[in-house]
């Protein structure tokens, strides 16, 4: 799908991220709705790690790996609470992904006690 979009969109910027934002609002998608995060994802590799917004209503978006999406905390909605995001970033970690999983069901198991 983000080969289609960037080929599609006639694009002003040489810079990947920005092709994916520019493809995405071309093909009609806001710059960073779910859709731009997974063509993010699937194209660059790139998750959102944390989001920050300025006094002037600007926001901004840190991007990380898959690795630094795993590792990241339970704030970051925009990938723990997006289901292709976490199983793009399993696929693309499985090590991490497997240790993560099983710290989860440790804790669970702990609450459960």
């Amino acid at each position: 799908m983000a080969k289609m979009l960037l080929q599609e969109a006639e694009l002003d910027t040489t810079d990947p991220v920005e092709q994916v934002i520019e493809a995405s609002w071309a093909a009609g998608f806001n710059g960073f709705d779910d859709v731009c995060l997974r063509l993010l994802a699937e194209f660059l590799g790139l998750f959102p790690i944390d989001w920050g917004e300025d006094k002037q209503g600007k926001i901004t978006i840190q991007f990380g790996t898959a690795l630094d999406a795993i590792n990241s905390n339970a704030d970051n909605v925009n990938f723990w609470e997006n289901g292709y995001l976490r199983d793009e970033a399993a696929r693309l970690e499985p090590k991490r992904w497997r240790i993560h999983e099983a710290e989860m069901a440790r804790q669970f198991n702990q609450h459960l006690s």
